[in-house]
């Protein structure tokens, strides 16, 4: 019988914690091959060890500390991460997504609220935030980069190699369980969007003429599918909760959602309906636009707007089926 088999227990092992952590660090058609030679290494070193007369508890620790840091073994086993080496790279994108996390949404409600202290419209706010946080999400990623390759070039020790891993820095177990946080930001993001379909953003138009629309404001049966659809998210997020997991039935439901909404926006920007007829003759007649660049305007706008909503409709939508799965096995 194996050393490695706890018929029985409901607990993840230290080991399996360790595969675990292995496991997410190296491509996905590569995991069960990881894991089963990783297993089999383990087996045969704590086999040694339980011979030599060391409890089988502290021949697991001894034999999982002997292989180190999880992410290094799988840094190992995925192979070369080109221009990074191995040898830094966890800590490179430990660093990179920690900066980015930081720095990205400070820059971009600064930026949005100088712009509208500066007196634009909520378009060009938006406008305005995303251009600083694309430029800004290079600028981190360029200079980012180019340390750890002089760190990794001139042979420097980074911060996790400068001390012996040990067990106890195995990350807690995964959980299968719908957390509250993943629940709150879920209907957080779906009650602002639902602001955003009923809000009625508004243009000034110039030379003191008053402000207009900047969504389709005549569509009220669009309108009402678009925040039914976002209040059955709502819904959802709750009952998943509730429920503690996700289910084939709820990325189901997660997906036929996700397609009516995109589909919806979709067709708007396609049948030109998506912005008031209003703001798209006030764009027209604006004094800093000729009417070829009010079209090119108004062309971008649109074309940004399907492809935002298209892609974080289908990355929840793939989101949901992988929880769905892993909550399966």
């Amino acid at each position: 019988m194996s050393l490695l088999d706890r018929s029985g227990r409901t607990d993840p092992t230290p080991t399996d914690r360790y595969l675990d952590a292995v496991a997410h660090e190296v491509p996905h058609d590569r995991r069960d091959e990881v894991r089963a030679q990783l297993r089999e290494r383990i087996e045969v070193d704590l086999t040694r060890r339980v011979a030599a007369g060391i409890p089988a508890a502290e021949a697991e620790r001894q034999a999982l500390e002997a292989l180190g840091d999880p992410r290094r073994v799988a840094d190992e086993a995925a192979g070369p991460r080109w221009l990074v080496g191995p040898r830094v790279y966890p800590d490179y994108l430990r660093v990179l997504r920690l900066v980015a996390l930081i720095a990205l949404p400070i820059i971009a409600a600064a930026v949005a609220i100088a712009s509208g202290l500066a007196g634009q419209n909520p378009v060009e706010v938006v406008f305005s935030a995303l251009a600083a946080v694309a430029s800004a999400a290079v600028q981190i990623a360029f200079w980012v980069t180019i340390a750890f390759v002089v760190v990794d070039r001139s042979g420097a020790q980074p911060p996790s190699r400068r001390r012996a891993w040990t067990i106890a820095d195995l990350p807690a177990p995964a959980r299968a369980s719908v957390s509250l946080g993943d629940t709150i930001t879920g209907i957080v993001l779906s009650v602002l969007l639902i602001g955003v379909v009923l809000w009625p953003w508004q243009y000034e138009v110039t030379a003191g003429a008053g402000s207009v629309p900047v969504l389709a404001s005549g569509l009220p049966a669009v309108t009402a599918v678009l925040v039914a659809i976002l209040v059955a998210g709502i819904v959802l997020d709750v009952v998943l909760y509730l429920v503690g997991r996700w289910t084939v039935l709820a990325a189901l439901v997660n997906t036929l959602l996700d397609v009516a909404f995109a589909g919806i926006v979709i067709w708007l920007v396609a049948t030109d309906q998506l912005f008031d007829p209003a703001f798209l003759a006030a764009l027209g007649d604006s004094p800093t636009l000729d009417p070829a660049q009010a079209d090119a305007v108004i062309a971008a706008m649109g074309t940004a707007v399907a492809w935002s909503v298209g892609l974080v409709c289908m990355a929840d939508v793939v989101t949901g089926w992988v929880k769905a799965v892993r909550a399966r096995r």
